[in-house]
């Protein structure tokens, strides 16, 4: 899971991206998407700071070695909360 804040830093907006690795877990995406929001709203195991508002179940862009991209993240989230 990797968490971002696409206007800015200071930015009160959360988005996160999951990435689910096996494939029971994907053909549970949307129950986990909406478990996740719920969880995380309701507080105690998540700082207010780091509480996602937008969660999107998904591959995470990465380069050859296997690192997450986050500027493709930032651009699929920033296209995402546009349209």
């Amino acid at each position: 899971m990797v968490g971002l804040r696409v206007a800015s830093e200071h930015e009160d907006e959360c988005c996160a991206t999951v990435e689910l690795s096996t494939d029971e877990s994907r053909a549970k995406a949307e129950e986990i998407e909406a478990g996740l929001l719920r969880a995380c709203k309701a507080g105690g195991a998540v700082s207010k700071g780091s509480r996602p508002d937008h969660v999107r179940i998904a591959p995470l862009p990465r380069n050859f070695k296997g690192s997450v991209q986050l500027p493709d993240l930032k651009q699929l989230w920033t296209a995402l909360l546009k349209g």
